[in-house]
């Protein structure tokens, strides 16, 4: 009888536990609706005063200034904080003030500024929506005010501002709609900058057109030239960037070279002297980015390096200070974009980071406040 009367007490004490146990637990709060979530992003571009960033998932997602809609969002509304624009995209190009976006079928859209023509539309109205304007398209690059594309032939096309003969098409003549670029054939990589352009054809040659005022064309000269020509002493390149007064480019053996304005030291070559041609200025690269004045270098090991202008921190390293030699800012990262006075970087687990000027929310921080480092940024 006692051993009975023991079990019982042992199981109604039990029993007292777990009850008491079930009306002091907490449910697990639920996720907020709007809670911040990581990109798992595969692409950046970046613009003047607004930011792209391309998820693995193919929706493409954009923040910043939008007084000319290139958000493409439908508005002309700023936005601080990343809004989801487009779905099917597999590649993106933020101009100054417009925007030029592939779908996975190979058809290309564009939005925003068009005054000069620049979305290729056959007009010069500007787009607060994408809108499309030319198929079989394989690559695309979005400039200060003109366009071009490539496609699926190796053919390049040109559209928009064509002052200082950045279209190459041999005149100086605006224009709204793509025209054939003729000059060569078989070109394989495209970059349009501030008022100049570049191609990489198959051979791995470098061709340059437009501006020259600064040597950004890195043929030895200060002249326009309104054909593409032909850079002597670069071949083995695999990779070219054109920023708004210079360029970069990325040989096969990983050394980045550097022509153009060098006020800020972004050249990275340890001056601030302008270089009218090509000159070596760092090693083990395998990607590159220009920005308006200053300059990413992503190297094999993961490592960001950047110099230029620092004004408002847009190489990420702590200061304001400009830097004309190449410093690490980052590791773990696997791609990067260079703007106007901002850089944007993804890290090998697909998370996006920003630094730099943030007046137009072009950081996606969801305020307006610029960032001297590296901050990760999220979509809802």
């Amino acid at each position: 009888m006692k051993k009975i009367l023991i079990t019982a007490l042992i199981l109604t004490a039990i029993l007292m536990i777990f009850s008491c146990s079930k009306k002091n637990s907490t449910p697990a709060a639920p996720a907020p609706a709007n809670a911040p979530v990581p990109f798992q992003a595969m692409a950046v571009s970046a613009g003047a005063f607004h930011s792209l960033v391309l998820n693995s998932n193919g929706t493409l997602w954009a923040t910043g200034e939008n007084a000319f809609g290139q958000l493409g969002d439908g508005t002309t509304n700023t936005r601080n904080a990343f809004e989801q624009v487009m779905t099917g995209v597999s590649a993106i190009s933020a101009g100054w003030y417009h925007d030029l976006v592939l779908d996975n079928g190979g058809t290309l859209w564009a939005a925003g500024y068009n005054t000069y023509g620049q979305l290729g539309n056959g007009t010069t109205t500007q787009e607060d929506s994408f809108v499309q304007v030319l198929t079989g398209v394989g690559a695309i690059s979005a400039g200060g005010f003109h366009s071009l594309a490539l496609d699926n032939n190796g053919t390049l096309w040109a559209a928009g501002d064509n002052s200082n003969g950045q279209l190459g098409d041999g005149t100086m003549t605006n224009t709204d709609t793509y025209v054939q670029i003729t000059v060569m054939a078989g070109v394989s990589a495209i970059s349009a900058g501030g008022l100049h352009s570049l191609a990489l054809n198959n051979n791995g040659n470098l061709w340059a057109a437009g501006d020259g005022g600064n040597g950004q064309l890195g043929n030895g000269t200060t002249g326009e030239e309104n054909s593409f020509v032909q850079i002597t002493g670069t071949t083995g390149v695999t990779a070219i960037s054109a920023g708004e007064y210079h360029s970069l480019i990325l040989k096969s053996d990983g050394t980045l070279w550097a022509a153009g304005q060098n006020t800020y030291g972004q050249l990275g070559n340890g001056t601030t002297t302008q270089e009218n041609s090509f000159v070596q200025v760092l090693t083990g690269v395998s990607a590159i980015s220009a920005g308006a004045s200053h300059s990413l270098a992503l190297k094999s090991n993961g490592t960001l390096w950047a110099a230029g202008a620092n004004s408002v921190g847009q190489l990420g390293n702590g200061t304001t200070t400009e830097e004309n030699s190449f410093e690490e800012v980052l590791t773990g990262v696997s791609a990067i974009a260079a703007g106007g006075s901002f850089s944007l970087a993804i890290k090998t687990d697909g998370t996006v980071w920003a630094t730099g000027n943030n007046a137009g929310g072009e950081l996606g921080t969801g305020d307006t406040n610029n960032r001297l480092t590296w901050t990760e940024v999220y979509h809802q």
